[in-house]
C-alpha cells in the first residue's frame, strides 16, 4: 500500500498536470550501482519532492507528513527559490497545498479544481 506521502505527492502532481503545468516528482534518493557495488548519491541535496513550471513560473513543493522535518539543505533550497522569484511551498496535506498555492501573489494557477478520478487513476 502506498504511503501517505506518496499518495499526497501523486494527488498534487495530478492537480498540477490538470492545470497544464510541466511537473514531475524529483527523485533525490541514491541509486544502487551494481558495478561499483555502492550507492550513487543524487546530484544535489535538498531538492523538493515536486518541481514544476506553471506558465513560466518555477514551483517547488516539499511534502512533509507525520514527524518529517526540513533538512538544512531543504531549507536552503526553499530560501534560494524564493529569493530568485520562484514559488516554494512546504505542505503536509492536499488542503494545505491548495490553501498555500491560492494565497500566492500572482499565482500561475488560476483555478483550483480537484483532480478528476481519471487523473488519479492514471497515476496509480
Amino acid at each position: 500500500m502506498p504511503s501517505a506521502t506518496n499518495i499526497l505527492t501523486q494527488r498534487i502532481l495530478s492537480f498540477l498536470l490538470a492545470q497544464r503545468c510541466h511537473a514531475w516528482r524529483q527523485n533525490t534518493t541514491g541509486l544502487y550501482d551494481p558495478v561499483r557495488r555502492s550507492y550513487r548519491l543524487s546530484a544535489k541535496k535538498g531538492v523538493p519532492d515536486i518541481l514544476a513550471c506553471c506558465k513560466g513560473q518555477f514551483l517547488a513543493v516539499e511534502i512533509k507528513t507525520g514527524s518529517d522535518r526540513l533538512s538544512l539543505e531543504q531549507e536552503g533550497f526553499i530560501r534560494s527559490t524564493k529569493i530568485t522569484g520562484g514559488i516554494a511551498l512546504v505542505v503536509s496535506s492536499y488542503n494545505d497545498f491548495i490553501q498555500q498555492i491560492s494565497s500566492v501573489d500572482n499565482s500561475p494557477l488560476t483555478h483550483h479544481a480537484e483532480p478528476t478520478k481519471m487523473d488519479t487513476e492514471k497515476r496509480d
